[in-house]
């Protein structure tokens, strides 16, 4: 498409709108009535006969399904061929989105080896995992909201019309340490409502049932936070580094959830 074609489908958009009730509405007094050509087709459309023209494209199909791939799938896990029938089986149910979401989610694919942790974590995807983890600290939403933002994602305001890229480029040097300065606030109680900091060993012992230690805190919040055990060497790193500090085992281990967080196996899912 080019440049003359977005502007075709503005003028097709004009009147359209939302009030403040934030209900749909078409203002047919600020409509554009005359001919537009959008696509090669050429008539006087509207917003309908926009979504009409959009849907028709066989490129339409090809954008979802490589989008849905992109947000479910990692780098380089789905080959041509397989992206291709995806788009095919959009096209023929008519582009349902949900079928297409269960065709991925069912596929080998998705549990294949290769895309276990092969997707860099959004600045919403990190935080709200963080958050639901630890279960217990009751945080306040527009922390996490200015929290988002701080790590390169502020809610409802992509930087473009594309979105965010996403994927690596959210791991710059800035990021990173946006991303550490994160788990600290969130261990510290500074998100939460309370301004309290959980109670993370009192959740060990209730879901372990046994004495917490440094380690068992380390395997525990490690599987919990990842969903899988961080390498021994690195467990024995976490734990060496806290072993000989002067704090209490209740404030080592929320340290651990800090350096758990920091860890690049965290800044993936």
């Amino acid at each position: 498409y080019s440049e003359a074609a977005i502007r075709e489908a503005a003028r097709a958009l004009a009147g359209w709108g939302i009030d403040d009730r934030g209900t749909f509405r078409k203002e047919n007094r600020y409509h554009d009535e005359g001919e537009k050509t959008i696509l090669g087709q050429t008539g006087a459309w509207d917003g309908h006969d926009l979504l009409r023209i959009l849907l028709q494209q066989p490129a339409t199909a090809d954008r979802i399904a490589w989008r849905l791939c992109k947000s479910f799938l990692g780098e380089q896990v789905v080959n041509e061929q397989s992206l291709n029938q995806l788009a095919d089986g959009i096209r023929g149910t008519d582009l349902h989105i949900g079928n297409a979401v269960r065709t991925i989610l069912r596929s080998e694919y998705f549990f294949a080896e290769e895309n276990i942790g092969s997707r860099v974590s959004s600045p919403v995807e990190f935080i709200a995992t963080s958050v639901r983890a630890l279960g217990s600290t009751r945080p306040s939403t527009l922390r996490l909201v200015e929290w988002t933002k701080e790590l390169g994602q502020e809610l409802f305001y992509p930087p473009n019309v594309g979105g965010w890229s996403g994927g690596r480029n959210w791991l710059s040097s800035r990021y990173i340490v946006g991303r550490a300065n994160f788990a600290s606030a969130l261990c510290d109680g500074r998100i939460s409502k309370t301004h309290a900091p959980p109670d993370i060993a009192r959740q060990i012992q209730s879901h372990t049932g046994r004495d917490v230690t440094l380690d068992l805190a380390i395997d525990y919040l490690s599987e919990l936070m990842l969903g899988s055990r961080l390498p021994p060497e690195l467990c024995k790193r976490i734990e060496s580094t806290l072993g000989d500090r002067p704090e209490k085992l209740e404030q080592k281990i929320q340290l651990a959830v800090a350096l758990i967080l920091s860890t690049p196996q965290a800044q993936q899912h």
